[in-house]
């Protein structure tokens, strides 16, 4: 019969044996070893590991004011760094991150490179490299005026460099050469406002970087057209952000057969396969947006696709896979059958036809100018969370209330936050003089809710509306919403004060009607609330006006409606 013999042996180890354990292990994983257990916690404290190294010129100079000449407070800095450094390498010290923010004039990089010998020697996991020059400009950056960072002989110096950031610099092949066999453990390569010479240079990076996953671009200047990132095999995570200069023009992906994440909001054209495994996705100008997405992204689980002063005349949006769609243009048709989508926002000027099949929908928003003349929703009714937002840009009518009310019926059942606010990108003269003009016809007065809506409204205004134009907005916005609250901010005196007088003449006046009144709101409340802030106004509608003009407090009003009056 045998017995397992549970005993811990590996604690009995000489100390020495634990540290060579822990050297052949990444930085983050070392110290995740002490919580193993006590013996492995003593461990790891005397195993001894840098976690952040921050050498930064410019704070060390603004630290040093007036105790030196510039030139003397930049020695002092470089020995203070190049010390630390000669120290860590001798005693064989672990780095987890090294940033080095340094300072150049004079285009005397010399300095700069005695530095970067000493990281090639520095067992570091994660390091970022910052290069200021007097003449650099983030918008403008010039080959003369940067670093020409040494990336290949710092990559393949260094087996446990996992992330690398380099700000600033030059990266060209003419410095240094690739060494056949020679690689990089790097995993993770962030280039900010870099100047990448050539294909030769990106060639090198992936030959040298075969492991690379994640790849950021950000304000970059390139000397050529294309930027192919299929050489990086290994790529799962891609991104070009920011304004991207120099000759580059285009961005291709296709044969990217490990890309899941690609944002590029940069304004280039985007080379891709119909095949590609990609995501989740983030576009911002560009074509391909308008059309079927699902069908050049099939595998698409979350998407945020933005355009701006351009239209498209439809989009189309239609998988099982996707969970989180946002969508900021203005396609004229917007077509969404997603089964399994949790998360749908639009925002835009407005859509004249909207179809959204999404059973499973968490919560929809929509921001736009316009209400969609045409509208038809499958939702879950107990679930969904339905914000609107509409920014009214122009004049109202009758009619505009009207295809509101029709709108709103669309979505009954649901729980709305809608809000409701001026366009705050026109002039305040312009704003001022809006028209909004409401009358019920024979159309309109067809139209009458059948049950308590439970509709949350918000009105917020930058610039006083005239006496008649609030009468008619909050007669129209009202009657078509027939809201469970209003919450008012902001100059909205006229709404207040319209919405006080009419409160009052309800309480003086009782039940006016005998049915169900179309034309007059007020007719239909059979209970309300005032508030202003935490203060109930009810009982004291008269002062409420001058308490919203004088208070910060947002003015609240509680609706209960009674339909059913015969």
């Amino acid at each position: 019969m045998y017995y397992i013999n549970h005993k811990d042996l590996i604690s009995k180890l000489p100390e020495e044996i634990f540290h060579r354990i822990l050297s052949f292990l990444l930085i983050k994983d070392a110290i995740r070893t002490s919580v193993l257990s006590k013996t492995w916690k003593y461990v790891c404290s005397s195993y001894k590991i840098v976690q952040s190294l921050y050498f930064d010129e410019t704070l060390f100079a603004s630290l040093s004011a007036q105790r030196g000449q510039d030139q003397e407070i930049k020695d002092r800095f470089m020995n203070s760094v190049n010390n630390r450094l000669l120290t860590i390498n001798q005693q064989h010290t672990p780095v987890l991150e090294l940033t080095l923010n340094l300072v150049v004039n004079n285009a005397d990089f010399s300095h700069v490179d005695r530095l970067m010998n000493l990281v090639r020697q520095t067992r570091v996991e994660e390091l970022c490299i910052f290069v200021q020059t007097k003449d650099f400009c983030w918008y403008d950056i010039c080959a003369d005026t940067c670093y020409n960072f040494p990336y290949l002989e710092i990559l393949v110096s260094s087996k446990w460099l996992q992330s690398l950031t380099v700000r600033a610099c030059r990266l060209s092949s003419t410095v240094g050469n690739y060494v056949v066999g020679m690689y990089s453990s790097l995993k993770h390569l962030w280039l900010s406002h870099v100047m990448v010479s050539d294909e030769e240079t990106i060639s090198n990076l992936a030959s040298s970087c075969p492991l690379i996953e994640l790849l950021e671009f950000k304000c970059c200047t390139f000397g050529m057209k294309t930027l192919t990132l299929s050489i990086f095999h290994k790529l799962k995570n891609a991104y070009v952000e920011g304004s991207q200069n120099g000759r580059i023009c285009e961005v291709d992906i296709r044969e990217c057969v490990n890309l899941e994440s690609f944002s590029c909001t940069a304004h280039l054209e985007l080379l891709f396969s119909s095949d590609n495994p990609i995501r989740d996705l983030h576009l911002v100008d560009n074509y391909i947006v308008y059309g079927d997405l699902t069908a050049d992204f099939p595998l698409l689980e979350k998407a945020k696709l933005v355009t701006e002063d351009i239209d498209a005349d439809w989009f189309k949006a239609a998988n099982y896979h996707l969970r989180k769609l946002e969508i900021e243009f203005d396609p004229h048709e917007i077509y969404v059958d997603c089964p399994n989508l949790r998360y749908f926002k639009y925002r835009g000027c407005g859509c004249k036809k909207v179809f959204i099949d999404c059973p499973n929908l968490r919560e929809l928003l929509y921001e736009g100018d316009q209400v969609p003349s045409l509208l038809k929703l499958n939702l879950p009714t107990d679930k969904c969370l339905v914000k609107l937002h509409f920014r009214l840009s122009c004049d109202l009518d009758t009619s505009w209330f009207i295809r509101f009310k029709v709108f709103m019926e669309h979505i009954a059942g649901q729980k709305i936050y809608l809000s409701i606010g001026f366009d705050s990108r026109f002039d305040p003269w312009i704003q001022s003089r809006i028209q909004v003009e409401f009358e019920l016809n024979e159309f309109g007065a067809t139209i009458r809710p059948s049950q308590q809506n439970n509709v949350h409204l918000k009105v917020a205004r930058q610039y006083h509306l005239r006496k008649r134009t609030s009468a008619a907005f909050v007669d129209g916005l009202v009657w078509s919403t027939y809201p469970s609250t209003l919450t008012i901010l902001g100059y909205c005196n006229g709404i207040v004060e319209y919405l006080c007088k009419k409160l009052a003449s309800k309480g003086r006046d009782g039940c006016c009607c005998e049915q169900f009144c179309n034309k007059f709101w007020w007719h239909n409340i059979e209970d309300f609330e005032a508030t202003s802030g935490n203060e109930d106004m009810k009982e004291n509608l008269a002062s409420m006006v001058k308490v919203h003009n004088n208070s910060t407090e947002n003015s609240c009003f509680t609706f209960k409606w009674h339909f059913d009056l015969h």
